[in-house]
């Protein structure tokens, strides 16, 4: 099991950084399961869900063999009426 940090997600899922080749590289030379802290879930969440995108996000994620610690996260997922982008302040 590997232990991912909100860097390497961000990169693979975004096509203009600067790690998003090598993000591209590890994923595809390493099979999963991938292990992500509930803080680290957040923080790589945070931007899908300012366009209210995050459970693309985490659909992708979970389809590369990602999960997240924390009992609260597995129970509660994403979609749940405690999301992450209820704390997310909206752009007009």
């Amino acid at each position: 099991m590997i232990v991912l940090d909100a860097g390497v997600v961000i990169a693979l899922f975004s096509p203009d950084d600067a790690h998003h080749d090598r993000a591209k590289a590890l994923f595809a030379r390493q099979a999963g399961p991938f292990l992500l802290h509930s803080l680290t879930v957040a923080q790589t969440l945070v931007a899908a869900a300012r366009v209210e995108r995050e459970g693309e996000l985490w659909d992708a994620l979970r389809s590369l063999g990602a999960e997240a610690s924390g009992q609260r996260w597995r129970r509660w997922g994403p979609m749940s009426p405690c999301c992450w982008r209820d704390c997310v302040p909206r752009t007009q």
